[in-house]
């Protein structure tokens, strides 16, 4: 891998950080647009977030991993 796919994939990660976050904020309000008040639903809304945080985090390392290595071969 060279480091423009590397950064190439720094971008879609973080894009995707991004829309998580935006849906996540959506996520706290109803289709009126009003705060959802219900602790559960947002507790749910936020683990559903972190999730996909995880994933773009990990496809970072993943990344990383696979261009540090292929730099030692």
């Amino acid at each position: 891998m060279d480091a423009y796919k590397l950064g190439w994939l720094y971008q879609v990660a973080c894009n995707r950080i991004n829309d998580a976050c935006a849906e996540l904020y959506e996520s706290f309000h109803n289709e009126q647009g009003q705060p959802l008040t219900d602790l559960e639903q947002i507790n749910i809304n936020i683990r559903l977030f972190q999730r996909q945080v995880s994933l773009e985090v990990d496809l970072v390392r993943q990344a990383l991993t696979e261009y540090t290595d292929s730099k030692s071969d």
